[in-house]
């Protein structure tokens, strides 16, 4: 998964001299794969920054407090940035024992990533820190100072109103809770900071003019509303996301809609992976029998990696494609239509959830299983019949192979006669409604 950074034995890691040691290594790995980036002049994506991890396709991030006990139901890997807070508000923000979470990020299910290494040397990160997780800020100030851009983090050298920007009272409201230990000048001092460093994002991605093209719009408010936004649909998916999905806290995310207006950011496009965790996700999950809350961290790894496992998360990527669909017609959409998208998938899983708790899909759902593995096991012409108009012809083939084998030891190929039935439940009805059918009728027979 990672090039391991032989840094820390499995030993207590509060000594600030390895923490030192941590980010001085951090900074050199980057650097010695820098050259394709510094010919560039800037980052183009997740290599740049993160060369030494590979985390496949089913790759989500968060940028809210979603609990974690959630997320990591539905996709394969899913990346957290673990800021340098305390254990019981770590466990608060990911609704998550930190066990529990240590555990997960042992069996990568969950990827942490860290701001600098020296921020993070009380007792509870030294679990964290055995695994070797990328220091993002030291990371991105290394290739930044490489590219020559490293006066964007000084603030002598920014167009941008920081000073105001960092007095706006919904932008200290925001930071407070990132840095509730941080009070007066030195909270005021952290958000200036924080607004450097989204400034620099900007920049090192290849996009310092539009960074700077911002100060044009004078009032602060509106300034800081879209180096947000342009931060969150150009940067975050790569820096805090390591090219994964995008998750939000849907009501989070309303309640600072104001911060995150389209104001200046008509050059920006945002990424189709992008995602709002729609309320009835839960109700989803309750409805094929799976409570988040009696979970253990033994549990939802040996979930992860069954078939069950495999089964849940394609029903819910064939949902986000749904959502998908209906608001792009390429790869690439609107600030405007990840709202519409949102709503989509929201109201895609409400009529899963509802059609997969109610007598008729059920009855219907039962037929067609019965159907299907009563012609299979036949081994009739019949099958063509029944299937040739729903499934594509490779599925016709495979039915094929499956008839010839019905003489065969009907255990050995199981497998393949479950597939087939699954292929007709999801041309007659969805594709993640048959996946969520199937899972369900294993946990609950």
């Amino acid at each position: 998964m990672s090039m391991r950074l032989e840094c820390f034995p499995r030993i207590a890691m509060t000594s600030r001299q390895r923490l030192i040691r941590y980010d001085d290594e951090q900074a050199r790995l980057v650097l010695s794969r820098s050259q394709e980036a510094v010919r560039r002049g800037h980052l183009v994506g997740v290599a740049d920054l993160y060369p030494d991890f590979s985390l496949g396709n089913d790759v989500a991030y968060t940028r809210a407090p979603i609990p974690l006990g959630f997320l990591v139901f539905l996709y394969e890997t899913i990346v957290v940035f673990v800021p340098p807070a305390s254990k019981a508000e770590l466990e608060a923000r990911w609704q998550l024992p930190m066990d529990v979470a240590v555990d997960l990020i042992r069996a990568k299910i969950i990827q942490p990533i860290i701001g600098q290494a020296t921020e993070y040397g009380a007792d509870h990160f030294g679990p964290i820190l055995e695994m070797n997780p990328p220091s993002l800020f030291v990371r991105g100030k290394a290739l930044l100072d490489e590219l020559g851009m490293g006066h964007t983090l000084d603030e002598r050298f920014c167009p941008l109103p920081v000073k105001d920007m960092a007095r706006l009272p919904a932008v200290v409201d925001k930071y407070r809770k990132y840095f509730p230990e941080y009070q007066g000048d030195e909270l005021d001092k952290r958000v200036r900071r924080e607004i450097l460093t989204n400034y620099a994002d900007l920049w090192i991605f290849g996009e310092g003019h539009f960074a700077d093209t911002l100060a044009k719009l004078g009032d602060p408010t509106r300034i800081m509303s879209s180096l947000l936004l342009a931060n969150e649909v150009r940067t975050y998916p790569m820096l805090f996301g390591m090219g994964g999905t995008a998750n939000y806290d849907r009501h989070l995310l309303m309640d600072e809609r104001g911060l995150y207006s389209d104001v200046g950011t008509q050059a920006l496009r945002v990424s189709d992976r992008a995602a709002l965790v729609p309320d009835s996700l839960p109700l989803m999950l309750g409805g094929i029998g799976i409570d988040i809350r009696n979970f253990n961290a033994q549990e939802v790894i040996d979930f992860h990696i069954s078939n069950d496992g495999r089964l849940l998360r394609r029903a819910v990527r064939s949902f986000e494609d749904e959502a998908k669909q209906y608001t792009i017609g390429a790869s690439r959409s609107s600030v405007e239509e990840v709202w519409d998208r949102a709503a989509q998938l929201q109201r895609a899983i409400t009529d899963a959830a509802r059609e997969l708790q109610s007598p008729g899909f059920i009855r219907k759902a039962r037929d067609t299983e019965t159907r299907t593995q009563m012609v299979l096991r036949v081994g009739t012409p019949a099958i063509g019949g029944l299937l040739g108009h729903l499934i594509t012809s490779s599925a016709v083939d495979a039915v094929g192979f499956a008839l010839g084998a019905a003489a065969l030891d009907q255990y050995l190929f199981a497998p393949l006669r479950a597939r087939v039935t699954n292929l007709v439940l999801s041309a007659r009805f969805h594709p993640g409604l048959a996946n969520l059918w199937q899972l369900r009728r294993r946990i609950d027979p």
